[in-house]
């Protein structure tokens, strides 16, 4: 079992939304995933029960509630039960549940927005994952589907010597739309490029922790 953490300080850098995203299409690719969400706003156990048992196209996944607390236990639940992809949603401004969450995770993403606020804040997360020792990597999230600013971003964070994956994830409608019906975009749109893009990031993740 590999273990994914999605961390970032910020508020609104789309944790939940990639969280999701990434166990419904590991599970569209034949893998068994399992998501623990630690954001009190339980986002992501949310709209998992929205979805429906054993429905051909959107099936219900297995999420649950937690606290940083639990995590030792859950993983270890997980890993018994013969899960393969164990992904860590936290929440934002909660530096304790972020490290407990990249201790125990073989990788930690981190979703940024390429705006000024957001990458001003992206440098305390990134030190919660060297802090525990594990790998880390900046997925640039919600970029506008024209013009330079991912490029932009991609640029500034690297100078940084923050390491930036190359999927990048756009602000596209899809998204909207496929959350509001407790619905992947794969699901919603199969053929469209927020689709395209998903798989991008899932192939990237499923290279780096050797799934």
């Amino acid at each position: 079992m590999k273990t994914l953490a999605i961390i970032s300080r910020k508020g609104g850098s789309g944790k939940s939304t990639i969280a999701v995203h990434l166990a419904a299409y590991a599970l569209a690719q034949h893998f068994l995933p399992a998501l623990i969400d630690l954001d009190p706003q339980a986002s992501a156990f949310d709209w998992n029960t929205g979805r429906i048992d054993n429905d051909p196209i959107s099936p219900k996944l297995s999420v649950i509630k937690a606290a940083p607390a639990d995590l030792p236990r859950l993983k270890k639940v997980a890993e018994e039960n013969g899960v393969t992809l164990l992904i860590i949603d936290t929440a934002p401004h909660a530096d304790n549940a972020a490290a407990a969450a990249a201790k125990l995770a073989d990788f930690a993403l981190i979703p940024c927005r390429p705006a000024r606020f957001d990458m001003k804040a992206i440098g305390s997360t990134v030190e919660i994952a060297k802090l525990s020792n594990t790998a880390a990597a900046v997925v640039i999230n919600a970029a506008p589907p024209t013009g330079r600013m991912a490029g932009q971003a991609r640029t500034a964070l690297e100078a940084q010597g923050i390491k930036v994956i190359p999927p990048v994830l756009h602000q596209r409608a899809a998204f909207s739309h496929a959350l509001t019906d407790c619905r992947a975009v794969h699901e919603y749109d199969p053929e469209g490029k927020a689709a395209e893009e998903i798989a991008a990031l899932f192939d990237c993740i499923k290279q780096g922790l050797r799934l």
